[in-house]
């Protein structure tokens, strides 16, 4: 599943997007568009038992509007697991990419709650807190006074409709403080 995000300055366009982690890179070419060409090694394979979730990636696409580039970067860390979805990304102040991670009602982390990943030169993973079991943390917006705001929806995609809420971002805590 992908989300895409104009809110970074100037005319850059971000897309996030599950993705395999490529850990047997051989080697690493500058193409002649810009991008990067790999290749890589299949011969050293991780173990038949290691998990799924250890094989998702965040790929981030960048699109530059004025010149048609497209590049992209891959988080080699095991940040998603089978069942999750990208619900919501946005841009901080600060330059830091967040996005807002939630597991399917039906999945094996159903009860588990929507957390940010915040990318910038680190990648820092926070739990959201003020949720009840049921709700996800859908569609973030980076205010022009500072502020995020995002919806409150139920995971499974039924009941009440969404609610705005505000979202402190160094600590994931949601507060319901629109009237509905």
């Amino acid at each position: 599943s992908r989300s895409v995000s104009a809110q970074t300055p100037g005319t850059v366009i971000v897309g996030v997007e599950h993705g395999a982690i490529i850990k047997n890179v051989r080697a690493t070419a500058p193409a002649s568009d810009g991008t990067n060409i790999v290749t890589e090694d299949y011969t050293n394979l991780p173990p038949p038992n290691t998990p799924a979730s250890s094989f998702e990636a965040v790929v981030l696409w960048y699109v530059n509007l004025e010149t048609g580039r497209l590049t992209s970067r891959i988080v080699n860390q095991p940040l998603l697991s089978p069942g999750e979805r990208f619900t919501g990304i946005t841009y901080l102040a600060d330059g830091t990419l967040l996005i807002a991670i939630t597991p399917q009602s039906a999945s094996a982390n159903g009860s588990q709650p929507t957390r940010l990943l915040k990318l910038n030169k680190t990648v820092q993973t926070i739990p959201v807190s003020g949720l009840a079991i049921e709700q996800a943390l859908d569609s973030l917006l980076l205010l022009q006074n500072g502020s995020l705001i995002g919806l409150v929806t139920r995971k499974d995609g039924t009941g009440n409709p969404a609610q705005i809420v505000n979202v402190n971002g160094m600590t994931g805590a949601v507060t319901f403080s629109y009237p509905v």
